[in-house]
């Protein structure tokens, strides 16, 4: 399976899709939204801008093993924890 499946958007460069029944490796990341160029997670700790993070992801019954450099990380204003945006780099 790749994530080529998914519509271009013409607000964004790809469309994001909300994920629920999602399994990450890390149990401390938990995501939030993916599209074909990367990931939205929520963490209570904050992850620092270009650190590379090793995910393993199922999904449909699939296991992706994908690396992503976090681009951005802000504080979440509802939440105790912090929103990461990820760019896939090996997808």
């Amino acid at each position: 399976m790749t994530l080529y499946g998914f519509s271009k958007s013409t607000r964004r460069r790809h469309q994001r899709v909300k994920v629920s029944p999602f399994i990450l490796k890390n149990p401390s990341l938990t995501p939030v939204d993916i599209s074909e160029s990367g990931i939205k997670l929520f963490s209570i700790n904050e992850l620092h801008v270009n650190r590379r993070i090793n995910l393993e992801l199922k999904v449909q019954d699939e296991l992706l093993e994908l690396t992503g450099q976090v681009m951005w990380s802000k504080a979440s204003s509802s939440e105790s924890g912090f929103y990461s945006g990820l760019a896939f780099i090996n997808t």
